[in-house]
């Protein structure tokens, strides 16, 4: 495989790869769901360590994070999660992260999963 081919398919396992016109999913009101920690970690979204050769560019960093969800069926099930003591800071600020920091795509993902 293709240097160029493997990069293509970690981004889309990781679901990095978005449209440009993507746009958040919206409820019935025309809002964007509320992303609740304590329903969703586990179920529609968790916390992992991102391995070493899923990091693209640079020297790798044994302290990327990343969101996954269900969705990244490779990621999900085989993707070491965080522990309790570094959940606590994004669960802290998990209202915060989902207003601000969370990109479009990430939270598509995540509440395709919740629904």
């Amino acid at each position: 495989m293709k240097l160029q081919e493997q990069i293509t398919r970690i981004h889309e396992m990781m679901g990095v790869i978005k449209e440009e016109s993507e746009q958040p999913i919206l409820n019935k009101f025309g809002e964007k769901y509320y992303i609740d920690w304590d329903e969703n970690y586990g179920n529609s979204f968790k916390l992992v360590h991102t391995p070493e050769g899923a990091q693209t560019g640079g020297e790798w960093n044994p302290d990327l994070i990343s969101i996954v969800t269900p969705e990244n069926a490779n990621a999900w099930y085989k993707w070491e999660e965080l522990p309790e003591e570094k959940l606590m800071g994004w669960k802290e600020n998990w209202d915060n992260i989902q207003k601000t920091a969370l990109a479009v795509h990430k939270y598509n993902q995540i509440v395709r999963s919740m629904l």
